[in-house]
C-alpha cells in the first residue's frame, strides 16, 4: 500500500514518505515517539527536523515501504508480547502470587520483561479495561495487516496466528473497545463460562 501511494504521489509531482509511528498516546504527548520512515534520503532530509519535534527516535529505514515494513515487524512483536503478558499475569494469579507490586518489581528488571508487559501489569492488576486509549480493536487490525503481509511473502507466523485468534475471539465477544490487555479476562474463564461476562459487567463481578 505504501509503495502504491508513493507511485501515485510521484506521478502527480509530489514527494512521499511512509512514516508510521510507535510509542502510544503518552509518547505522542511528550514528543518521544519512534518514527520509521521509508523513501528517498533527500525527501527524508527535508522533513526530519519536523519529525524530530514529535519523536526522539526518527530513522530512515530504506526505500518506500520500508517504514511500513518496520512498523509491521513492531506490531507483530506487540501482539505476541501482549498475549504472552496476559498469559503470564494469569499464571501468576493461578499460582497464588498475591503481592502484585513485588511481581511487577521483579519482572521489570528480569529478562522476560517487555514494554508491553510493563504497560499491561498495572492495567490487569487494577482490572481497568474500559475507556482505554489503546483499544483491542487497534491491535486486532494490526495483526490482520501483519498476517496479510506475511501471506504475500509466503511466510507462516505461528505465534502471531495464535495471538490473532485470541484477539479475534475477544472482539467477537464484545471487547473490541476495551483495553488491549482484556484477553487476560478471556483466558481466565473456563470453556463453560465463555458465554459471559460481557460489556456492562463491573470489575468486582468478574472476581479478579
Amino acid at each position: 500500500m505504501a509503495c502504491r501511494c508513493a507511485e501515485d504521489c510521484i506521478r502527480h509531482g509530489f514527494e512521499f514518505l511512509d512514516a508510521p509511528i510507535s510509542g502510544g498516546p503518552h509518547k505522542a504527548r511528550d514528543g518521544s515517539l519512534t518514527i520509521m520512515c521509508g523513501g528517498p534520503q533527500a525527501t527524508f532530509a527535508k522533513v526530519e527536523p519536523v519529525m524530530q519535534c514529535m519523536g526522539t527516535h526518527v530513522r530512515l529505514m530504506g526505500p518506500h515501504g520500508s517504514g511500513t515494513a518496520a512498523k509491521l515487524v513492531n506490531q507483530l512483536l506487540v501482539g505476541v508480547h501482549s498475549t504472552a503478558a496476559c498469559e503470564a499475569m494469569l499464571l501468576a494469579e493461578k499460582l497464588g502470587i498475591q503481592d502484585q507490586q513485588a511481581l511487577q518489581d521483579v519482572l521489570s528488571t528480569s529478562f522476560g520483561c517487555s514494554e508491553v508487559l510493563k504497560r499491561h501489569m498495572p492495567v490487569i492488576t487494577a482490572s481497568d479495561f474500559s475507556g482505554s486509549q489503546m483499544p483491542l480493536r487497534n491491535m486486532m487490525k494490526d495483526l490482520d495487516i501483519v498476517q496479510a503481509a506475511a501471506r504475500e511473502v509466503d511466510l507462516s507466523l505461528p505465534a502471531a496466528s495464535a495471538a490473532q485468534k485470541l484477539h479475534a475471539d475477544a472482539v467477537q465477544e464484545g471487547y473490541a473497545d476495551w483495553d488491549m490487555a482484556v484477553p487476560y479476562v478471556l483466558l481466565g474463564r473456563s470453556e463453560k463460562d465463555r458465554c459471559g461476562p460481557r460489556l456492562g459487567v463491573s470489575n468486582d463481578q468478574w472476581g479478579f
